[in-house]
């Protein structure tokens, strides 16, 4: 699998290309950095994201080409009900008829995650200034992660074209055998601990940066088995939902947006010293993991301009930044890109 190379700078705004790059490999690095937040003047590295407006538009669920265009609907991602216990294997060959009681996953099989991301500060500043550029484009990540770590698996990155119509890739990378992180692998994933206590404990006892026995640092790892470990049994899932409540400072959330027209209980604390509210979004039964919103807990002012321009107030609570897991299950092997 060879590297694409990349769009020429004219194609994406400057800067956006390392944003892009850094925010969606923090899904499989070991370390995932923190969102910060605007106060008087924008972060450095949230300028190229913030320099132009977004289209506010519904999330909507993702068509594949090649391999993926005949597989059957799927319960779970996408419809927002409950996926099958166990999940089942391979759907990627619609000629295959699966077993009754289909096996796992085999070691040189992957799971496929397909996410997106949106952003929709601008949005916020319109109704005080005008807009100031073109709209920014959603952005999507289809990863193809080795079972046992093992094997050599995938990121694909696109950007949005043609108004939300299709999906252009930039770039293509190896996931080499060994570079999982936390919380592991597919293998590692059914060894989470089952049972509310036994997860709350190992919160504070993994060290997914290096740094452990806080709060903040339970609150890390328990988001990052949720966005990475998708696919853990569903004793597991609803395990970390009852520990992550239990976390000094978490609020719970009757009925949270999570994106592609789904909603369900959530989990939210502030974060950035207190600036950020990140809220975990799962679904009500399985707790199936739907993503994340990130919000302003105070009001802020937004500079849309430069720094000579009148401020543009963006009022507490408003979600400017939105990361949604669009579909997941397991592939005997890496399809073509997405169209």
């Amino acid at each position: 699998m060879s590297a694409v190379p990349p769009p020429p700078e004219r194609d994406l705004p400057e800067g956006r290309r390392h944003v892009l790059r850094e925010h969606l490999m923090s899904e499989i690095l070991q370390t995932e950095p923190q969102p910060a937040v605007p106060r008087l003047r924008r972060p450095a590295f949230m300028a190229p994201l913030l320099a132009a407006a977004l289209t506010a538009a519904v999330v909507a669920g993702v068509t594949l080409a090649g391999d993926h265009d005949n597989r059957p609907a799927r319960p779970g991602y996408g419809t927002g009900s409950q996926i099958p216990e166990p999940p089942t294997v391979t759907p990627s060959l619609p000629e295959r008829s699966l077993p009754a009681d289909p096996p796992g996953p085999q070691d040189d099989h992957f799971i496929w995650v397909n996410t997106q991301l949106d952003n929709f500060l601008d949005s916020a500043s319109q109704a005080a200034c005008p807009p100031v550029s073109d709209s920014v484009p959603s952005e999507r990540t289809d990863q193809y992660l080795s079972v046992d770590g093992k094997h050599t698996g995938l990121l694909r990155q696109y950007v949005e074209t043609d108004g939300g119509d299709s999906y252009r890739m930039v770039s293509e990378t190896d996931l080499e055998p060994g570079s999982t992180g936390f919380p592991g692998t597919y293998r590692d994933w059914q060894k989470l601990p089952a049972t509310a206590d036994g997860m709350f404990q190992y919160l504070y006892e993994a060290a997914p940066t290096g740094e452990s026995g806080t709060d903040d640092t339970a609150w890390l790892a328990a988001k990052m088995i949720a966005e990475r470990a998708l696919l853990a049994p569903k004793e597991v899932r609803v395990a970390l939902y009852a520990a992550a409540a239990r976390i000094p400072g978490v609020t719970l959330i009757e009925d949270a947006d999570g994106g592609a027209g789904r909603r369900g209980p959530g989990l939210a604390r502030l974060i950035e010293d207190g600036n950020t509210r990140e809220e975990l979004v799962f679904e009500a039964d399985s707790k199936l993991y739907y993503g994340k919103n990130l919000s302003f807990a105070k009001d802020v002012y937004d500079y849309p301009n430069d720094e000579s321009s009148r401020p543009c107030p963006v009022q507490r609570g408003f979600v400017f930044e939105r990361w949604s897991v669009l579909d997941v299950m397991p592939m005997d092997r890496v399809a073509r890109p997405l169209g």
